[in-house]
């Protein structure tokens, strides 16, 4: 009987093995000599995932073993409906996607939308220090009660 095959996160990818049966997978993943296991970039997930449910392949999926967040936000104001648009657009693509909109636009409260629908921890890339404080302020502003880090 064959071993069920794990998918687990691993510094930044993923590693599946032992490798299951199908072919859909292989077009993810990159063979990794150092530990003689099939690496997949982490943003693919979803496709993978999508990849080996079309051809019935059961998986352990030990990736997924993350905690949602309990964010209770403090800091709350009806979207404008540009922010409505941006995040019901976010959402239809399966929560993923890139925002752009203008200084000022309220791109930081979309996000914290955003981390409301999807409980989950974030990485939030800012250009300049400054930003990178603005941010750190509005989050803690918003959710006092979450752990939010600072790198940088």
């Amino acid at each position: 009987m064959a071993r069920i095959p794990t998918l687990r996160f691993d510094r930044g990818t993923l590693i599946l093995h032992p490798p299951p049966r199908g072919k859909g997978w292989i077009a993810h993943a990159v063979w990794d000599d150092r530990i003689e296991r099939f690496r997949i970039p982490a943003h693919c997930y979803r496709p993978l995932l999508e990849s080996l449910r079309q051809e019935q392949i059961e998986i352990n999926d030990r990736a997924s073993d993350f905690t949602a967040l309990e964010l209770t936000p403090q800091l709350t104001f009806d979207p404008y409906p540009h922010q409505r648009e941006a995040l019901d657009a976010w959402q239809r693509n399966r929560w993923q996607g890139v925002v752009v909109l203008p200084t000022a636009a309220g791109k930081t409260y979309l996000a914290q939308l955003a981390l409301q629908a999807i409980p989950r921890s974030a990485l939030i890339t800012v250009p300049t220090l400054d930003l990178m404080h603005q941010w750190y302020a509005h989050l803690e502003t918003a959710f006092p009660n979450a752990d939010i880090g600072l790198l940088g």
